[in-house]
């Protein structure tokens, strides 16, 4: 029988770190297998990315966004359940900069695999392919990954992909859906991500 793993940190960061979540905006909870905690529900963290080269950012962009000047890149944050989505809608054109993200990320501990769905959308505009995949990387050093490019043509796209959840004592999950640099025509696109 496996042994109980104790929760060490309600958030960590991309250096596995755990961390308090107000102290860094890139970090993501950590979750127990795909199970809440006592009082506290089982969640992910919602990134949604996209880099901008001049003439400049469009104003249509989510609430609490925030722009690195350095890079040029928008980023919008926010938690998520398991079984809701998170999604990226109608953020304008890119002009010349580098693709769009969605990234739908947590960390976990579970003392034997199991699996998660990850389900996907999108509405194809038919002038840029669009990738979705996940990592699942362990402080043991184990992984399992996967991706798909749908076959453009137009209207919604959807599908599921299984992601194995390995025994770990800390591990990081991170689903993407992506769009080529330099991409238009993203408006209305209606891009979403959920786990369940």
């Amino acid at each position: 029988m496996p042994n109980a793993i104790l929760r060490v940190g309600p958030y960590a960061s991309s250096f596995g770190n755990f961390v308090d979540p107000e102290l860094e905006v890139f970090t993501a909870p950590v979750n127990c297998n795909k199970v809440n905690w006592v009082n506290d529900n089982w969640q992910a963290k919602s990134f949604a990315q996209w880099s901008f080269s001049d003439p400049g950012v469009p104003v249509n962009v989510p609430p609490g966004t925030v722009y690195d000047e350095d890079t040029g890149q928008l980023t919008a944050f926010g938690l998520v359940g398991l079984g809701q989505t998170a999604s990226y809608d109608d953020w304008g054109d890119p002009f010349n900069g580098s693709g769009p993200e969605l990234i739908l990320e947590f960390y976990y501990q579970a003392a034997q695999q199991t699996t998660v769905t990850l389900s996907w959308s999108f509405l194809d505009n038919v002038t840029d392919p669009i990738t979705i995949s996940y990592f699942v990387i362990t402080t043991e050093g184990t992984s399992d990954s996967d991706s798909i490019t749908p076959v453009q043509n137009p209207g919604v796209k959807s599908g599921t992909l299984t992601v194995n959840l390995l025994a770990t004592t800390l591990g990081r999950v991170r689903a993407i859906m992506a769009g080529p640099g330099q991409t238009d025509n993203i408006n209305g696109n209606n891009w979403s991500l959920k786990f369940s």
